[in-house]
């Protein structure tokens, strides 16, 4: 297993050579990097080709870790009917009593597939969830880091922790987490647009605070909703 701190470009030099043997096409590579995160903590790449040769690619991986490379097949229907192929990572692991290479995502639609890998504590998860539009979850050990992609104009969206569920129009996020400005801790609800902006707020929760307690984007669907007050939830 190589060591993976700090050696982004070099990592993936080895899967754009991979996948470049494995594939029909030339491998088109895109990363994502939150701004706020230190030292590529959140870093996602999204490798992007056509007709890849999986028992091609998986004895390409043999040759670096001694490990189950693919772990799952599954034909998905999520609107759309897409394979999704679960391999094991190059560098990547995933850490309790042992460590183990972590998880990551190979989908597969209309001859072009995408392989996401990311900085994370405990693998990627990814599905379809339209024909223009993947999610994918860096999973982290006390939360998830949820993201958007879109294939058709390859841009990235960030979305809030919490649960979401995806509508035509939106998105609705449950229990998102955030802080109060001065401190504390709270949840709430909201509907955003695919551009992950905030588009209406729930007011439903147990505690409920004027516009200065909120943080900028809150203030600003607050003044759009003309809330003098937005109820959220605290324990």
């Amino acid at each position: 297993m190589f060591n993976s701190t700090g050696y982004a470009k070099e990592e993936n030099k080895y899967y754009l050579d991979h996948l470049k043997n494995c594939s029909s096409s030339s491998v088109e590579h895109y990363t994502l990097k939150d701004n706020y995160s230190p030292a590529d903590r959140n870093r996602l790449d999204i490798f992007e080709s056509t007709k890849l040769n999986i028992d091609c690619l998986e004895k390409k991986f043999e040759q670096h870790i001694d490990e189950t490379i693919i772990r799952k097949k599954d034909t998905v229907n999520n609107g759309i009917a897409f394979e999704m192929v679960e391999i094991a990572s190059l560098f990547s692991e995933k850490c309790g009593e042992t460590c183990r290479p972590s998880s990551e995502v190979i989908l597969i639609y209309k001859g072009r597939y995408w392989l996401m890998r990311g900085s994370n504590d405990k693998g990627i998860e990814s599905s379809f969830i339209n024909k223009n539009t993947i999610l994918i979850k860096n999973l982290m050990s006390t939360h998830v880091h949820n993201y958007i992609f879109d294939i058709n104009t390859k841009l990235f969206t960030s979305l809030p922790n919490g649960g979401l569920e995806f509508k035509k129009d939106y998105i609705l996020v449950n229990g998102q987490k955030s802080y109060f400005e001065g401190g504390g801790a709270f949840w709430f609800d909201s509907k955003r647009n695919y551009k992950g902006k905030i588009i209406e707020l729930t007011s439903n929760g147990n505690t409920c605070e004027n516009i200065t307690m909120f943080h900028e984007s809150i203030q600003k669907a607050m003044k759009r909703q003309k809330l003098k007050e937005f109820c959220v939830t605290t324990y």
